[in-house]
């Protein structure tokens, strides 16, 4: 076959073939509106927190007023350590904080108490939104105590003004300025649904191919195939990756500081690495059906391996090395640099050079296998 009939042949079962149209488009929609949907509540605040107050001081009524009053925190009372454990097992409360007896009595005689706080440290955004309300209401108490103490023992209002003023809070979210998991998952899972709804669709495409080869044994060209199905599958998910990191970013207030026409060479990277490596899987299935199961098996432990759920120095050597086999693993990275955090071209040179190493790679394995398909 000329390039122009193995072009038409291919566009024509890949667009009569139910399965990789519910895919690549169906599957493709449907997960962009799906996936953020748990996330769309960006803030974290209100947080259910126990406070256990073994002092019932004015002072520690206080404090208790002020931890409420925060936006991020919530009280409720607890009576004992035990009980507080257990309602953060049961997920009824995220912390509890413990104001130990004789806490306004140390203060009056300038002793430092010990307040405790135990936080459930599954999640690091909650962690952090209740360290940050429990340091506000503390430090504002204790600059409060401070100020009445030094008043009383008649220091002048600017000594103790000037005193109390060089310590302040100011927190800072430089990459996820809403302090929020839509910020901060959602980019990195764009990617992975592309990388995975491409697998798919040319997993099932090239089942289908090596099937009908077996039934008919039709002459064909593996150059030519091979880039039939990147031109097909490479204008749809250049659309794609152009539409989610444009228009869904901007959709679900996602920040946006990259560069476009570095943001566009990259993509054509990973685009060339994914379309590669859809290739190289489509032209090994013996059937088409068994594409579906083994990209859906991998793609939670791909979510864990990359190293943007789970901290990439806490993820086992052997375990990096499979995410390696994929292109979301220097893809996500890239992406998450130049997009999210503003990085120069160079500062992702390393994964855009594997990108377009493991495409090269991966483009002479699906050439190798059609072409032993040929000789058999």
């Amino acid at each position: 076959m000329s390039f122009k009939e193995t072009f038409f042949y291919e566009f024509k079962h890949t667009f009569s073939d139910i399965a990789v149209v519910l895919t690549i488009i169906g599957g493709v929609l449907l997960y962009f509106f799906l996936y953020p949907q748990p996330y769309l509540n960006k803030t974290i605040n209100d947080l259910k927190i126990g406070i256990i107050d073994f002092d019932n001081s004015k002072l520690s009524r206080e404090l208790k007023f002020m931890l409420d009053s925060t936006s991020e925190l919530k009280l409720y009372g607890y009576t004992d350590k035990k009980s507080a454990l257990q309602g953060i097992r049961e997920d009824k409360i995220k912390a509890f904080i413990v104001i130990p007896k004789n806490f306004a009595k140390d203060i009056a005689n300038h002793k430092s108490p010990q307040i405790y706080l135990g936080v459930d440290n599954s999640y690091f955004l909650i962690f952090g939104t209740v360290l940050e309300g429990f340091l506000k209401s503390v430090m504002t108490d204790l600059i409060q105590q401070k100020v009445a103490y030094s008043l009383s023992e008649n220091e002048s209002v600017y000594e103790v003004a000037k005193d109390v003023s060089g310590f302040n809070i100011n927190v800072i979210n430089l990459y996820n300025k809403d302090n929020s998991y839509l910020q901060y998952v959602i980019p990195a899972v764009f990617i992975l649904i592309l990388q995975q709804t491409m697998l798919i669709g040319m997993g099932i495409a090239g089942g289908g191919f090596n099937e009908r080869y077996k039934k008919s044994r039709f002459v064909f060209n593996p150059i030519y195939t091979i880039f039939s199905r990147y031109i097909i599958f490479g204008v749809i998910f250049a659309f794609y990756l152009l539409f989610y990191i444009g228009f869904g970013f901007d959709f679900y207030g996602i920040n946006k500081i990259g560069n476009p026409l570095e943001l566009f060479a990259f993509g054509m990277a990973f685009l060339f690495a994914s379309l590669s490596l859809g290739m190289f899987f489509g032209s090994i299935l013996k059937e088409r059906e068994l594409a579906t199961p083994l990209v859906l098996f991998s793609s939670l432990p791909l979510v864990f391996s990359i190293g943007f759920i789970w901290p990439n120095e806490s993820i086992p050597f052997y375990i990096k090395i499979f995410s390696y086999f994929f292109p979301s693993s220097f893809g996500i990275d890239g992406f998450l640099k130049l997009n999210q955090m503003g990085a120069s071209f160079e500062m992702v040179g390393f994964d855009f050079v594997s990108l377009i190493g493991m495409g090269a790679v991966y483009f002479a394995g699906a050439y190798i296998k059609l072409s032993l398909l040929i000789k058999k």
